[in-house]
C-alpha cells in the first residue's frame, strides 16, 4: 500500500457513532437501547475501532445467552468486562498504546487517571501540573510529554479552559483495572 492510500479514521461525533453502532445489525432485528447507545459513545468518545470492538462483545453476549437481540444496560456491562478481561484483542491495542507513553507519559497518565472520573472528565492543568511535580517531573517536560500524548490522541487538551482529560474514558478505565 501506497503511503498515499493511507487514510486516518479520526473520531467520530455522537450522530456518527451511534449510526456505527445500530446500522451494521438493523437487519438481523438487533436493538440498542438509546442509553446503551450513549454510554458507548461516552466511554469511545467516537473513537471507531473501540465503538466495534464493545458492539461486537455486545453481538457475542446476546448469541450465547438472549432469546432476544436488544442490547440493554446489564449486556453493556458484560461487554465490558469482557473487554478488559477477556478482550485480547483490544488489550493489545490499550497495551501498545500505553506501551507508546513511554515511562514519564505514563507517570502523567497514572496521575491524570486519578484525578479525573466519568463524572468529571477534566483537570485543570496547574492542578496536574502540581501533581505531576510531586512525582519530580519538571513542567517543562511534562508539557512536552501531555502534547506528544496529545498528538498520539491519548488525551485531549481543552486549551480554553486550561484543562486535560483522556481521549477516551476507556482508556482511563484501562489504566485504572490494568496498570495501578
Amino acid at each position: 500500500i501506497g503511503e498515499n492510500n493511507i487514510r486516518e479514521v479520526g473520531f467520530l461525533d455522537q450522530v456518527e457513532a451511534e449510526k456505527l453502532i445500530a446500522h451494521p445489525v438493523l437487519d438481523f432485528g438487533v436493538n440498542f437501547d438509546d442509553d446503551v447507545k450513549e454510554s458507548i459513545f461516552k466511554v469511545t468518545n467516537g473513537h471507531p475501532y473501540f465503538i466495534q470492538q464493545i458492539c461486537s462483545n455486545c453481538m457475542e453476549i446476546l448469541n450465547k445467552t438472549q432469546k432476544d437481540y436488544n442490547v440493554t444496560p446489564s449486556v453493556l456491562e458484560a461487554a465490558m468486562d469482557l473487554l478488559f478481561n477477556h478482550g485480547e484483542t483490544t488489550t493489545v491495542v490499550l497495551d501498545e498504546l500505553w506501551d507508546t507513553a513511554e515511562a514519564t507519559g505514563q507517570k502523567i497518565l497514572k496521575r491524570l487517571a486519578f484525578m479525573i472520573s466519568a463524572d468529571n472528565p477534566w483537570v485543570d492543568e496547574k492542578q496536574l501540573y502540581d501533581a505531576i511535580a510531586k512525582e519530580g517531573l519538571q513542567e517543562t517536560v511534562a508539557s512536552v510529554v501531555l502534547f506528544q500524548l496529545g498528538i498520539r490522541q491519548l488525551v485531549m487538551q481543552d486549551k480554553s479552559q486550561k484543562k486535560y482529560g483522556f481521549s477516551t474514558e476507556l482508556l482511563r478505565q484501562y489504566i485504572l483495572e490494568k496498570k495501578l
